[in-house]
């Protein structure tokens, strides 16, 4: 309320003597918001014992707030007002002076204040190098509902003419950005149509106005998006909809021997055509996948390499070709240019007779499950993709040259394609158990190997030491006994202090 007190630190205060400080007794001050709003900042120096040191600090020096710092905004900030107090018109002091130690400023807030957290710096020339903060809490005299002003998500698009937001995946990988007023500084939740999103997280510079929703998962379309204050019962709607991206349903595959919903005799060299019938597919950009399930949890895939939507009929139908393969029973499978993927075991896709020969297996699994069986020649071809990690071996069971850990994601240091800078200067301790970390070459030194010891690859250390080479950039441990000599310098190339002698 009026004339509340709050003080705040700026640091260090560079005088003659004794170390001398700006010493808080708060960091935040909380107000309730009124028509006018004011309060007064007042500052002490002190020493690390909390010792007043008004006498130290020279007179005359000026401090300047900034009320526009972290999301305020001039129009916040009153420069006069009539202080009932006094009964008279006042000016409040946005540079005033240090003077014998202290000092104060004055902030002063108009109806316009939001409720929310405020942040506003201070640095006094001359006294102190680097600026410090107050946190001012401006509360609601009643609870108010939230109200929001816009709703942002990466991934999902904004409609131009209804500004809804389409598109969005449905696995809530997307995070949803709210910004509004009075939307309180903990346990609000989001809930877009049935579902709640998993966590909310208030912006630490702006808790009541600004919300980060994770996890908000969904399906289907023109879906409400609400704001919701539990504990004070109030809540905000969204004057826009949402709208997920729906998984695509699969109802038949026709084009080769039709026994509906599925087909067979397709021919291995995979040059048919088929139809498959469903709905959700989007308009274009769809991808036709055939999986192959061989327990325990093995999987073939084979994708299509030409796909078609069929004009008049784009998010029900797709035309597919160029997918060779032996087998039967394949799984027909749908993924949206959106990502969504939609597969249904019981249409399927077979093949006409041939020899099939099973791929090596490792943990059980045809290929590892870390690659596709050719079963033409019973060979794997291994991943190798960000993703999935980079594969090698005749069952996809160790990692490529360069990569290690368990995943093998990891590049070795230096890069994959010349780890720790290549053989002659170091080896990466890669694969499935390696720790990623370069043994490098005598001479040679720092994380990938990548740069000689001092002294020289031919005398590293002038041989008068020993070269820490797991360091950069790789450093000298000068000898020093009485059989080697008393050795000093980065380079190991003069006598320590008290020592002569070559």
């Amino acid at each position: 309320g009026d004339g509340a007190v709050a003080y705040m630190s700026l640091g260090t205060v560079a005088v003659t003597g004794p170390v001398a400080y700006l010493k808080p007794h708060k960091d935040m001050l909380v107000l309730y918001r009124q028509q006018l709003t004011y309060t007064t900042v007042h500052f002490a120096a002190v020493d690390a014992h909390g010792t007043w040191l008004g006498d130290l600090v020279p007179s005359g020096k000026t401090m300047r707030c900034d009320a526009r710092h972290h999301y305020s905004t001039t129009k916040r900030v009153t420069t006069s007002f009539f202080d009932t107090y006094i009964n008279a018109q006042r000016t409040p002091s946005i540079t005033p002076t240090l003077v014998r130690g202290n000092a104060s400023v004055d902030f002063v807030f108009n109806n316009y204040m939001e409720p929310d957290r405020h942040v506003f710096c201070c640095n006094a020339s001359g006294v102190v190098s680097n600026a410090s903060c107050v946190t001012i809490e401006i509360r609601e005299d009643c609870t108010s509902p939230p109200t929001i002003s816009s709703v942002a998500a990466f991934g999902c698009t904004t409609d131009g003419t209804s500004g809804d937001l389409t598109e969005c995946l449905t696995d809530g990988s997307r995070d949803f950005v709210i910004e509004g007023l009075n939307m309180g500084y903990a346990g609000t939740k989001v809930r877009i149509g049935p579902r709640y999103c998993d966590t909310v997280e208030h912006h630490p510079h702006a808790p009541a106005r600004r919300l980060i929703a994770r996890g908000c998962r969904g399906t289907g379309g023109n879906h409400t998006l609400l704001v919701l204050r539990p504990d004070e019962k109030v809540y905000a709607m969204w004057d826009k909809r949402v709208h997920f991206t729906q998984t695509p349903i699969i109802t038949s595959i026709q084009g080769c021997l039709d026994f509906y919903p599925s087909t067979a005799n397709c021919l291995t060299s995979g040059n048919d055509t088929v139809m498959i019938t469903g709905s959700n597919f989007g308009a274009s950009g769809a991808k036709v996948y055939f999986y192959y399930f061989d327990p325990p949890g093995a999987v073939t895939r084979i994708q299509a390499a030409s796909v078609t939507h069929l004009a008049g009929f784009e998010t029900t139908k797709v035309n597919a070709t160029g997918f060779p393969g032996q087998g039967s029973r394949f799984a027909v499978a749908v993924e949206t240019a959106a990502g969504e993927l939609g597969k249904n075991t019981e249409v399927t896709l077979s093949f006409e007779a041939s020899l099939i020969v099973p791929c090596p297996k490792a943990n059980n699994i045809q290929c590892n499950g870390k690659g596709t069986c050719n079963t033409a020649v019973g060979t794997c071809t291994c991943l190798a993709t960000t993703g999935d990690g980079y594969w090698s071996g005749v069952a996809c069971d160790a990692c490529r040259a360069g990569y290690y850990g368990a995943s093998c994601k990891n590049e070795c240091p230096g890069g994959a394609s010349n780890p720790c800078s290549g053989a002659a200067q170091g080896t990466c301790s890669d694969g499935l158990a390696g720790t990623g970390v370069c043994t490098c070459v005598a001479g040679y030194g720092g994380t990938s190997c990548q740069t000689t010891c001092p002294g020289g690859l031919a005398t590293p250390c002038n041989n008068h030491g020993t070269c820490v080479q797991a360091v950069d950039p790789p450093t000298c441990t000068c000898s020093g006994s009485a059989g080697t000599g008393y050795w000093s310098g980065t380079t190991c190339d003069v006598c320590s202090s008290m020592y002569v002698g070559t």
